[in-house]
């Protein structure tokens, strides 16, 4: 067997469907990211002046948070770990040393991410799956019992960790409320900070423990982002990005990782093949419905950490066992611009970020902090949808994405169609 990627003949449609919608997913969830402070983007209401949520705003992050928050990059690390897994298999039988070439495309892949993080926006993923990858390649080869035990494990102490979370959350609070109440008879001091004076390094410095959370940091991230200098948005954006890698780390770099090792099952037990379509059809279907459930009740404040967790482990799985099953039956007018777009998905991806990065910020049309949840989800699916456009229009000319196409020079060293 000769070297080289996967053909179209040896594709299979549905994943790269599930590619092509798992990005309008990730999209919806980052638009927040994009055009907010992050302190903003991860508060369940807005609290800056101009950025005030409507019911309908409400409703819609409700929806996204629901359906889409965390599940959609769940799923592209399902597809990841099953794609990575079908490589690995083609190399050995091909006589190649897998870690040699694999590590090079994921140092590629890890290179790319590292660019797209500190000079264009903090939220990359790129890098991340650069370094997970190599876990993946590592247990590439392992039965299908054994990767199923890991799965599990990584399943079950994700979800022990959230329970205890949620059961140390509830603590903190009922303590903060009895703190709160015996210090009712002590005048607070309170320290006024012009926010408008500090910006850069200064309101990064003035936020003190309060961190993005505070005004002073969302005052100078706003202004850093929506006027400007290129030093001071860098400065943002880089430290946006130090807390993103640290929560990776710690917690759902796990998760993340998890998702991977399933599709590496997937992809030796011929889950997503026409042999398992009575098992695939009824996890599908199970997951979906257990998954869906656990993410509507995770709107319970109490427990929202445990079953946010237990719905993002589990309904990506049935979106990945549906989606395969169900996309390619699709009319061809919907389904063959959604493989096109599977098949360009790293560059979709980077194109996502070059355009709301230009929308958002000083140098573009710098609308940074002015729009809201709604507008938001309606100009992800404007842009999602173009960018499909073109995809389909661009495997017309050319057999492979632009940003594919140096992914593969990159890893192969030469030119392959």
């Amino acid at each position: 067997m000769k070297l080289a990627p996967i053909s179209i003949q040896e594709r299979i449609d549905g994943i790269d469907i599930a590619r092509g919608l798992a990005l309008l997913g990730i999209l919806l969830v980052n638009m927040r990211f994009f055009f907010w402070p992050m302190g903003c983007a991860l508060a369940p209401t807005l609290d800056r002046p101009g950025m005030e949520s409507s019911e309908l705003d409400a409703i819609t992050w409700a929806v996204v948070d629901i359906v889409l928050s965390f599940k959609c990059i769940s799923l592209f690390s399902i597809l990841f770990g099953f794609g990575l897994a079908m490589q690995c298999d083609r190399l050995v039988r091909a006589g190649v040393d897998r870690w040699a070439f694999g590590l090079r495309r994921l140092g590629a892949l890890a290179g790319i991410g590292l660019l797209h993080a500190i000079l264009l926006w903090y939220g990359d993923i790129l890098f991340i799956y650069g370094i997970l990858g190599v876990a993946v390649i590592a247990m590439a080869r392992l039965s299908q019992r054994v990767l199923l035990r890991v799965f599990i494990i990584f399943l079950s102490v994700m979800v022990l960790l959230s329970i205890a979370g949620s059961v140390g959350m509830w603590v903190l609070s009922t303590r903060s409320a009895e703190l709160v109440e015996t210090s009712e008879t002590v005048a607070p001091v309170e320290v006024v900070v012009p926010a408008n004076d500090l910006r850069g390094l200064d309101a990064i410095i003035g936020s003190g423990s309060e961190l993005m959370g505070a005004t002073i940091w969302k005052d100078g991230e706003i202004a850093a982002n929506r006027d400007g200098p290129m030093s001071d948005a860098f400065l943002f954006r880089v430290v946006n990005w130090g807390v993103c890698f640290a929560a990776f780390i710690t917690g759902y770099g796990w998760h993340l990782m998890g998702m991977m090792v399933f599709g590496v099952w997937a992809y030796r037990s011929g889950f997503f093949l026409a042999q398992s379509q009575s098992r695939r059809i009824r996890l599908g279907w199970w997951c979906f419905a257990i998954g869906l459930g656990s993410s509507v009740a995770a709107l319970i404040p109490i427990m929202h950490s445990a079953l946010h967790t237990i719905g993002t482990l589990i309904l990506p799985i049935g979106y990945a066992a549906l989606i395969v099953e169900y996309a390619p039956r699709w009319p061809v007018a919907l389904a063959a611009p959604l493989k096109a777009a599977g098949r360009m998905a790293l560059s979709i991806y980077l194109a996502e970020s070059i355009i709301c990065v230009f929308l958002a910020s000083w140098w573009g049309l710098g609308w940074y902090a002015s729009i809201a949840d709604f507008k938001l989800s309606l100009m992800a699916i404007g842009l999602w949808s173009a960018l499909v456009v073109w995809a389909t229009l661009w495997l017309r000319w050319r057999p492979m994405g632009p940003a594919e196409w140096l992914w593969r020079r990159l890893s192969y060293g030469t030119i392959v169609s």
